[in-house]
């Protein structure tokens, strides 16, 4: 069609009678574009300079005629696409089809955006836990820790175990491997110890060698499933309103033509968008747009892919060491359009070999369909295997079903050389939630075996809020193996205001009956406390009691564990805490989770440091604190409490956002300025005569540059905001000339008075 609409108009240069000037008000689809000198041929035709011409945003080319050595643009030469009128001799009225304009594209996916740091700093931490745990008869010390550090993007981290039990110390190396990750290609490479898993029907375990995957968490805006498009058509400007699930997401001024949108994203599954258009005269048009997405779809033109190669290693936990055959686990997935990716999947050992296709695709508004077979070869014996999945998710009612087979002889890397037991499992659910009524679910399963009985199982539940501070919780489950088990559960929750809640709950299992009540409140990510109290009881059985209480300060997190579970009492005693290195300097603190930041505010202590809202702690004497919550690659935002500053400092920012690296730390520095002013005489001395050095020049080195200054009447200065320390200075008054050392004390007060400076004998 563009190129159909290019063509109409040829571009033929023709000399053309000299036109009349006339001044035209021109409107385009009703849009008022301005006045507009033209000229009129004498048959009635109007011509554009192209100038003129590029002003109305048309993809027609039209004729070009030259006139007085210029060359325009035809108005006649754009029909039938393109119709215009005169009214009234002094307004142009334009009306063109709306093909013919370019396109307006909107991508919905662009965030607003902020100012992010980014940062490379290098970085490195120690955490430890101190742990002991004790019954009547045993005694344990447990001091796991990890250590890892950061630099320039890479890493390097590894964890260990030290145990204490019976008089046995025992170390235990736990994963150690070096990460690199390539932030603009998406691309992360590792050497060491790493979970590999090649996709369904494969296996999965811990190898020790190198990996290379696409990594899309470390650019978390990036998106790399399909979103929704939609396009349509304006013959005027107009105001288009966008509900997502009716709700109002934006809202938007366009002309007149085609529009696009791109990339709107929303929750997995089905929705509705509704446009909602108003023209220039008023008129409402209302579009209904039904859409599924899929988080396991691949944008078209994307992969996504893991390739590990190494040993397989064994007793993870309990040996630092113990590694065996090498192995391979991979798998590649490419988006061929935005409803189908496709890919395939393979394993390796020096026994079994493993592999097959996998593909995913949308079935319109309908649903999802994962499929994937394969083909192993263990010991010289074949196996096949198949899987094959649907999935939906409305917005009021969602199901799936599953079904996958395997030959007698399948295996993978998680085989061992066992045979292969489980000949066919099906599943199948159900679920629906109507806002009046709660949610409900139903699932049924069946798994048919080569040497064992079958077995089937069927579970029902149901949950719905009881206002706002309350819900409730019921399910049922029938498994029929080798026998038949019921079970049945029912509890209440309560919530309260600060992160406390309690709940009671019922539950019936294989013939016992138990009754549960716990009251608990979580501990804030700052300093604070938690606590967890919970008690059971049995008609036919001894009762129990679980008792958990935290206390995080800055620098660490204690606890403290009891519980007695069918007469025997068990307690455990915990210290955590965090040494980090950034800056030059060490650091205490909790835990890092997974990256931190140390947040410097000058030097002002106790100023209230919040992340994500929550405050995180006060800064300590030097004016730093260490937020150790922080989550690697994402927009971490940071806060200080604009009234902890002291009125005599200025600050320019009360909020940074931080992007840290893998595991690693990131310098937040608040920009703070004293305000401050030092006063002080200068004199000449002449023997014994003392001489105010009035309006003599001053100057003064600060950081590598030269101050200057003007001494007052009476030999007054006045100097602001400098930081305390020794400056050299330099007095010059009619040709005499002397060099002194000026001393700024490091006290508190807005206004220091100085001593009193002599130059000369």
């Amino acid at each position: 069609m563009e190129l159909l609409l290019l063509a109409l108009g040829s571009l033929v240069l023709a000399d053309v009678p000299n036109g009349d000037d006339i001044l035209l008000r021109v409107f385009l689809n009703e849009v008022d574009k301005g006045d507009f000198f033209l000229l009129m041929t004498p048959d009635s035709d109007l011509l554009f300079s192209e100038e003129q011409f590029q002003q109305f945003g048309l993809q027609l080319k039209g004729r070009i005629v030259k006139v007085r050595q210029k060359e325009c643009v035809s108005l006649r030469s754009l029909e039938p696409m393109v119709q215009y009128e005169i009214e009234k001799g002094s307004i142009l009225r334009i009306t063109a089809e709306p093909q013919v304009f370019y396109k307006s594209f909107v991508d919905l996916s662009q965030r607003e955006t902020k100012t992010i740091l980014q940062t490379r700093d290098t970085a490195a931490f120690l955490n430890y836990s101190l742990r002991y745990s004790g019954t009547d008869s045993v005694s344990v010390w447990n001091v796991p820790g990890e250590l890892a550090l950061s630099k320039a993007g890479s890493l390097a981290i590894t964890g260990f175990s030290l145990t204490k039990e019976h008089k046995e110390l025992r170390f235990v190396r736990l994963t150690s491997q070096i990460t690199w990750d390539d932030v603009k290609r998406n691309n992360r490479l590792t050497l060491g110890d790493f979970s590999a898993f090649s996709g369904t029907l494969g296996g999965v375990g811990t190898l020790g060698g190198i990996s290379f995957s696409r990594n899309y968490s470390a650019t978390p805006h990036f998106i790399k499933t399909p979103g929704f498009d939609f396009e349509g058509l304006l013959a005027t400007s107009s105001e288009v309103q966008i509900y997502l699930n009716r709700q109002l997401i934006k809202t938007m001024n366009l002309g007149p033509g085609q529009f696009q949108f791109a990339n709107l994203q929303s929750s997995t599954g089905s929705g509705e968008v509704m446009v909602v258009i108003k023209d220039a005269f008023g008129r409402e048009q209302v579009l209904l747009l039904p859409f599924y997405l899929s988080s396991s779809l691949l944008k078209p033109g994307l992969h996504d892919f893991s390739y590990n190669a190494g040993w397989i290693r064994q007793n993870l936990g309990k040996a630092s060491f113990d590694y065996r055959d090498p192995a391979f686990a991979g798998f590649h997935q490419y988006g061929f359009s935005s409803a189908f990716t496709a890919g395939f999947r393979a394993e390796a050992d020096s026994n079994t070999i493993n592999f097959g296709p996998t593909a995913t695709f949308l079935i319109f508004n309908a649903g999802e369909i994962s499929a994937s077979g394969a083909y192993s070869r263990q010991a010289g014996k074949k196996g096949f295997g198949a899987s094959l999945t649907y999935k939906f998710f409305g917005r009021k009612w969602g199901a799936h079903a599953s079904i996958q087979t395997t030959s007698p002889e399948y295996a993978n890397l998680s085989s061992d050389g066992e045979r292969n037991s489980v000949r066919l499992r099906e599943l199948a659910g159900f679920s629906f939630y109507p806002r009046s009524l709660g949610s409900f679910s139903f699932t049924l399963s069946r798994t048919t075996k080569y040497d064992s009985p079958e077995s089937r199982e069927f579970s029902v539940s149901f949950s719905r809020p009881l206002g706002r501070t309350a819900s409730i919780v019921v399910s049922a489950n029938r498994n029929r193996e080798f026998r038949v088990t019921h079970e049945f559960f029912a509890g209440v929750n309560f919530f309260f205001d600060g992160n406390r809640s309690a709940n009671i709950q019922y539950r019936h299992q294989n013939g016992r009956d138990r009754i549960t009540g716990m009251i608990s409140q979580n501990a804030p990510r700052g300093p604070g406390i938690g606590y967890r109290v919970s008690a059971e009881a049995e008609p036919r059985g001894d009762p129990g009691a679980i008792m958990n209480f935290q206390h995080k300060s800055t620098y660490g997190i204690s606890s403290f564990d009891y519980q007695v579970q069918e007469g025997v009492d068990t307690y455990t005693l915990g210290y955590s805490g965090s040494i980090s290195f950034i800056n030059r300097s060490f650091h205490l603190s909790r835990p890092i989770t997974d990256s931190f930041a140390l947040v410097q505010v000058g030097n002002i202590k106790n100023v209230d440091v919040y992340y994500a809202s929550e405050k995180i702690g006060s800064t300590r004497s030097n004016g730093e604190l260490i937020v150790p919550e922080m989550v690697s690659y994402f927009e971490n935002p940071v806060s200080i409490d604009e009234k902890d500053i002291p009125v005599n400092y200025t600050i320019t920012e009360l909020q940074e956002v931080v992007s840290p690296p893998l595991r690693g730390g990131s310098i937040m520095k608040f920009d703070v300025q004293r305000l401050q002013g030092f006063e002080g005489r200068l004199f000449f001395l002449d023997g014994a005569i003392k001489r105010p050095a009035e309006f003599a020049a001053f100057s003064l080195q600060v950081e590598g540059a030269i101050r200057q200054f003007t001494v007052g009447k009476g030999g007054q200065f006045y100097l602001e905001n400098l930081t305390p320390g020794k400056y050299a200075a330099d007095l010059v008054l009619e040709g005499q000339k002397c060099s002194l050392e000026v001393v700024i004390p490091d006290r508190e007060d807005i206004i220091v008075d100085l001593e009193d400076y002599f130059c000369g004998q």
